[in-house]
């Protein structure tokens, strides 16, 4: 009941379905905030680590990007798919097709 915040009488008003519920999205929740919490740990770090790398007399060349010492998963990026010729034409003749049997009807 604590960790929902729940008084007593609101615990004994609430259904088993509800509760399972509320369970479920407090759970959510604090998952939630223990992720942001070690990404933002991560990029500080990743950070601190490219200055170091920039500030060190034996380092050949500077370190533009942190991204580029240390690459983590939430740093890849879906590239946009490039449709070809073949698949444009394969999508306008079905969009035509539905466009034509709607008209009929």
């Amino acid at each position: 009941m604590s960790r929902l915040h729940l008084t007593v009488f609101e615990f004994y008003q609430t259904t088993p379905i509800e509760f399972y519920f509320a369970l479920k999205d407090a759970k959510e929740l604090e998952e939630g905030k223990i992720k942001i919490m070690a990404r933002s740990i991560y990029e500080s770090m990743r950070i601190q680590t490219t200055l170091i790398h920039n500030m060190s007399p034996y380092s050949k060349r500077a370190i533009r990007k942190p991204e580029n010492l240390l690459k983590f998963e939430w740093d890849k990026e879906r590239e946009p798919s490039v449709q070809t010729l073949e698949e444009m034409k394969q999508a306008l003749q079905t969009i035509a097709t539905r466009y034509k049997k709607k008209g009929k009807k």
